[in-house]
């Protein structure tokens, strides 16, 4: 059978072709006045250096013929794509040290990053990887950045918010802006002095902050044609000329250097769950309870394909279902950044688990749009220990829930009721009438078909389910 291609939606501004995608394939159609370019990149040997480091998908010429295009390239294809505002903030220390690493690699062939912004970085799996073929340019001037702007206001400032604690705030920028928000803007949140200056004279500043960082790559016919007068001219240029003054060498990797160092770890309440509830060794290695060796067993039963954790915290259960045979891939998913910080960092090779910081039934957009639901589906979903406090803390409606849990789900649904609400092992606060097990089975049945019932703590019972057609 032929494969059927799109053009992607998110190739919307590409000098140098077109994206067309398939289920298994990505193909990029080479515009005919990019076609030399593009074999020169090809041949330079920048692009094998970066895909043995893992940092650029796998890529090469394609014999898929499309109209009006006599060059196509065909790129590994990762999925899935989670987005930058489905980022932690150390997904987004990741992103930004591997743009930095690409654009010190491409500067030793004599190219550079045209673009900086975080829509060209996907993960695969733990690791960010830089996805764009048309963002390579030869380099315009040895010692400059063409988007060195760009990615300060892309990934830099972000980090500063994270840092800051900020973090709802760049999350907002990806999401509405696409990229982020203008710069003077983000200075002026970040930088208390700024802020009192007021953007319109921020903005003035910064454009003289600029001139005096490039100022040893401005060509002196620019000086000359703006400054006449030679006691101007002669002050002009030692300014921007000097090499002596401070703050001009190795910008990437002084940058580099602080992003490296800022701490983004915050405090929040779900951070250290899976650490309290003893869930790994002394040597660090996973220790699962007889509940979630259960939910195993059951999974190596069913013998799903992909599965989508929601709620996941910091992927104990993900990382587990990762290894058994015939999953091809797990997503672990949790509103609480921290949580998703420590699954990144403690990935291990062997675990086939792809990450993303959402809130899955908190974010207004989810209501008018099924786009993360149907990109994310898999052919099961896990929710557990979460639907007493959706109910019982965040008052949302029972069918609400069930309806956003199935829309993740092609097969499968295990999910978890609690029959004694917000207990604490102790106490709980007094619970609704309506609120019982019954009401919760009457309500499932709605949206799935029961395949079992297992009550596996004193406040734990999980159903296994099957999604009904």
């Amino acid at each position: 059978m032929m494969a059927t291609y799109q053009k992607s939606k998110l190739s919307l501004v590409d000098d140098v072709g077109v994206l067309h995608i398939s289920d298994k394939k990505i193909l990029r159609a080479i515009h005919e006045n990019a076609v030399t370019a593009a074999n020169k990149l090809l041949a330079s040997g920048l692009l094998d250096e970066l895909i043995e480091k893992g940092l650029f998908p796998k890529t090469s010429i394609s014999s898929v013929v499309i109209s009006g295009h006599s060059l196509v390239l065909e790129h590994e294809r990762i999925d899935p794509v989670i987005y930058p505002f489905e980022w932690s903030p150390e997904m987004l220390r990741h992103a930004a040290l591997c743009v930095l690493q690409i654009n010190e690699c491409a500067n030793k062939y004599g190219y550079e990053l045209k673009d900086a912004h975080p829509y060209n970085v996907v993960f695969r799996l733990n690791k960010p990887v830089y996805v764009d073929f048309g963002s390579f340019a030869k380099l315009q001037t040895p010692g400059a950045w063409v988007a060195y702007n760009e990615f300060l206001i892309s990934f830099y400032y972000p980090l500063l918010l994270c840092a800051k604690r900020l973090i709802r705030l760049y999350k907002h920028m990806y999401l509405i802006g696409g990229v982020t928000i203008g710069r003077a803007e983000l200075v002026s949140i970040v930088n208390p002095i700024f802020r009192i200056l007021g953007v319109r004279v921020t903005v003035r500043m910064l454009a003289f902050l600029d001139a005096y960082m490039r100022g040893p790559t401005i060509a002196d016919d620019k000086i000359n044609s703006r400054f006449k007068q030679p006691i101007f001219n002669l002050i002009v240029k030692f300014l921007l000329k000097s090499k002596f003054l401070p703050y001009r060498k190795d910008l990437t990797k002084t940058i580099a250097t602080k992003i490296e160092s800022m701490n983004l770890r915050n405090q929040s309440m779900w951070a250290d769950y899976h650490q309290l509830a003893g869930f790994y060794s002394d040597n660090g290695s996973i220790k699962l309870s007889p509940r979630m060796s259960w939910i195993t067993e059951v999974v190596s039963e069913l013998k799903p394909k992909t599965i989508i954790e929601l709620a996941g915290n910091q992927g104990i259960l993900s990382r587990t279902l990762s290894k058994i045979n015939g999953v091809e891939k797990v997503i672990c998913t949790d509103y609480d950044e921290n949580s998703i910080d420590a699954l990144l960092l403690q990935l291990k090779r062997d675990e086939n688990v792809t990450m993303a910081c959402f809130n899955f039934m908190g974010e207004a957009w989810q209501l008018f749009s099924n786009e993360r639901s149907n990109r994310l589906k898999s052919e099961m979903v896990i929710a557990l220990a979460v639907t007493h406090h959706l109910i019982l803390t965040q008052q949302y409606n029972i069918d609400c829930i069930l309806r956003t849990l199935t829309s993740y789900s092609c097969k499968y649904v295990i999910v978890e009721f609690m029959p004694l609400g917000l207990w604490d092992g102790v106490s709980a606060p007094p619970l609704p009438s309506w609120y019982n097990e019954q009401w919760f089975v009457d309500n499932l049945r709605n949206h799935c078909e029961i395949l079992q019932r297992q009550e596996l703590e004193p406040n734990r019972v999980v159903f296994v389910t099957r999604i009904k057609s």
